[in-house]
């Protein structure tokens, strides 16, 4: 008998999807010879193939393997499809029924696995570093403005670089350490802390790594802290869960401070409706006229109109 295909410990139980070559199961053998019982029965005994230990294989007992491929205690109809369902299957040194296709996806899945467990161990080391190192520094500001002369650990002590020398000013007195001259700014570190909580995100994240850097690009940019946040919390309410980086959000922030500075529209009344005269307001100044008034607007007649405006009564 052959060894097993795949190493026996392998375990891909909490790797619950199982790849499926759609394309070699359509041009199959089984998928032409099967009966409908025997294909169905072939489908679920792969399924429990997966997730058994080692993966790719089962157990060569017939009351497991009944079980398994959905006919419970019904040894006589798992015996009748028995020999088509376990097609491609073979018996290893082990005792057990490995699969080699299976055993193939298998593998490549568990490396896949551990490619994925290696970068995020790798990311959080990165991101509790950078903690460490943001941490580190604004204890060091803190201690330069309060005068407790903090050493910024960060910077190698000039004993370490110069054997046991110690950094001493000219007079022979013991010199303050050098601050750090960090390219960020007590406040790119805030808003940094306001775009995490706008984005759900806390500080082990792996996707805080270099939010900083992008905050204090937008600082130097003159971009409002106020109109990021709120760009962002906009954005968030309609994803499930953050991005990346920060850079997804750069076009909409963009966007808001181009909306900002565009100038207001201003209103416009149009231009000034035409006062329509009517017949009597024409008779009117003519009759002002004839009286030997310059003035329309002066004259209010006294007389009596109620024959028809216009009309000149004393004429």
């Amino acid at each position: 008998m052959p060894d097993p295909f795949v190493p026996t410990d392998l375990d891909l139980r909490d790797f619950p999807n199982m790849p499926l070559d759609v394309v070699r199961l359509r041009d199959s053998d089984l998928s032409v010879t099967a009966t409908g019982d025997e294909f169905r029965s072939a489908i679920l005994l792969w399924c429990a193939a997966w997730h058994q230990v080692p993966a790719s294989s089962l157990p060569d007992d017939d009351r497991l393997l009944a079980r398994f491929a959905g006919f419970g205690r019904d040894l006589k109809g798992w015996k009748a499809v028995r020999e088509a369902a376990l097609h491609g299957f073979i018996k290893c040194s082990d005792g057990r029924l490995y699969h080699p296709v299976i055993g193939d996806m298998a593998l490549m899945a568990d490396e896949k696995r551990r490619g994925n467990s290696r970068r995020t161990a790798a990311a959080t080391a990165a991101a509790g570093e950078a903690r460490r190192t943001l941490r580190l520094k604004a204890e060091h500001r803190n201690g330069v403005r309060d005068g407790s002369n903090v050493q910024d650990v960060t910077v190698p002590k000039r004993s370490e670089v110069k054997g046991s020398e110690e950094n001493v000013a000219p007079n022979g007195a013991t010199a303050a350490p050098t601050p750090s001259k960090s390219i960020f700014k007590p406040e790119d570190h805030v808003l940094t802390e306001r775009i995490m909580l706008a984005q759900g995100l806390d500080m082990h994240d792996p996707r805080v790594i270099g939010s900083t850097n992008f905050v204090a690009k937008w600082r130097k940019a003159g971009w409002s802290p106020d109109v990021i946040v709120n760009t962002i919390e906009r954005v968030m309410a309609g994803r499930t869960e953050a991005p990346g980086s920060l850079k997804y959000f750069e076009k909409a922030i963009a966007d808001a401070h181009a909306e900002i500075a565009r100038p207001v529209p201003q209103g416009t009344t149009g231009p000034p409706k035409r006062v329509r005269r009517t017949a009597g307001d024409i008779f009117f100044e003519l009759d002002a006229e004839l009286r030997g008034q310059t003035n329309a607007a002066d004259s209010v007649p006294n007389e009596d109109y109620s024959a028809g405006p216009g009309i000149i009564l004393d004429a």
